[in-house]
């Protein structure tokens, strides 16, 4: 079939980025294009139109694509629910509870559906962008993976190897991984170093070695974007959101262990007053008494999620804070064992994303300290801004005509 896969040097290496902004550029082109992850791990869901769950990180390239998200994006979900357990869904429903004999399910059922859902792809769509998971070169992995180069030979289509600069050692990760992929090696046909920041021309040198010493070519190098802002896929990428207003609303998270849903607070990044951060047992009690809310956020493990409140210290502290608490989902839960009048919550994991109830919420908090209120913010035209943005600056970074070249893609 027609299209690329996108893989990375490990987690975090900017997968889910770098495809969203290819699905807008691509569509763009006006090229009917699909993003495709076989399996996902992320307690970030998103609940399509038909009611069935995929991960928020394939919505968010729909979307880019111009696309409605549709759970053949992604056939896998896992979803964690214990240090060594997730819950399975399976096109968008749920599978299994527990991931005991997941090697015997991903070998038959799981490979089943995503055959299934690539042909569906094949026959409607001009072209694919998959995204793989983690780092292809976990050769402990390679006789049970469903997500990286078995997936790459199974749609018969190139790879593109994503590196993160801005955390250092980019150039040992990409020579090492390549060196360990053994036959799949001859499949990548590209290298991408991401969120580079400072002066491009500084690292034309790394380029020319890259080339040299790996016989790649390095398909561009694309800058950090400053105020692109995108849903996180998974814990790894939690980011604080920081405002320069004067008059700020300060938002705590707490950072459980088994956060869920975090996803659905990234629409505050779109407020220009709101400062968000996640919170852990390092915040000093100063910084947690300048905050004006604290937000219990969706937890799939209420008990371990509890005892962690506790033993980091935040638990005694919450009790004397005098600001607002909201509790989401589990974590509303939590919040009632240590409040147990005047508890503000909802058990609608995704009610920030509702403009108007977001709106009405923070404007609440502004006349309490005798802010002005604002006005409701249009948060999918806000990120389709953002789509906007990020496809524009890979269009210039990035050498898209030799990945149409690659993808068997054509104008």
């Amino acid at each position: 079939m027609n299209g690329i896969m996108i893989q990375g040097t490990s987690s975090g290496a900017g997968k889910s980025f770098i495809v969203t902004g290819l699905c807008r550029l691509l569509s763009d082109m006006g090229i009917k294009v699909c993003p495709f992850k076989s399996q996902n791990m992320s307690n970030n869901a998103y609940i399509t139109h038909d009611g069935l769950e995929i991960s928020t990180a394939q919505a968010t390239q729909a979307q880019a694509a111009r696309l409605t998200p549709e759970c053949f994006m992604n056939p896998i979900l896992l979803k964690p629910r214990h240090n060594t357990s997730s819950e399975i869904i399976l096109n968008g429903r749920t599978y299994a509870h527990d991931t005991s004999n997941y090697r015997e399910f991903a070998l038959n059922e799981g490979m089943k559906a995503i055959r299934e859902s690539l042909a569906y792809i094949a026959a409607n769509f001009e072209a694919v962008i998959i995204e793989g998971a983690g780092s292809p070169a976990e050769i402990n992995l390679n006789d049970s993976e469903i997500v990286n180069m078995r997936i790459a030979r199974e749609a018969d289509v190139p790879v593109i190897l994503v590196a993160d600069v801005g955390k250092g050692g980019s150039l040992a990760s990409v020579a090492g991984t390549l060196d360990l992929l053994g036959d799949d090696r001859k499949r990548v046909k590209g290298i991408i170093y991401n969120m580079f920041r400072g002066d491009m021309s500084l690292f034309d040198d790394a380029v020319k070695w890259t080339e040299n010493y790996t016989g790649v070519k390095v398909v561009g190098v694309v800058p950090f974007i400053e105020g692109a802002r995108i849903a996180p896929e998974d814990s790894l990428n939690i980011t604080d959101y920081h405002s320069t207003s004067t008059n700020q609303i300060r938002i705590g998270v707490l950072r459980f262990p088994n956060i869920a849903n975090f996803s659905d607070l990234s629409a505050f990044a779109h407020e220009a007053d709101v400062s968000l951060r996640y919170i852990d047992g390092n915040i000093s009690v100063c910084d947690f008494f300048r905050l004006d809310v604290v937000i219990f956020p969706h937890t799939n493990n209420i008990k371990e999620s509890r005892k962690w409140l506790y033993e980091s210290g935040l638990g005694k502290v919450i009790r004397i804070f005098g600001g607002a608490l909201f509790g989401i989902g589990g974590g509303m839960e939590i919040l009632r064992t240590i409040r147990r009048k005047r508890i503000e919550g909802t058990n609608v994991t995704s009610i920030f994303r509702n403009d108007d109830i977001r709106s009405s919420w923070l404007n609440r908090l502004r006349r309490t300290k005798n802010y002005g209120e604002h006005g409701i913010i249009d948060t999918p035209a806000a990120n389709n801004d953002s789509f906007d943005e990020i496809a524009r600056v890979m269009s210039q970074s990035l050498d898209v005509s030799y990945i149409l070249k690659i993808s068997g893609m054509k104008l």
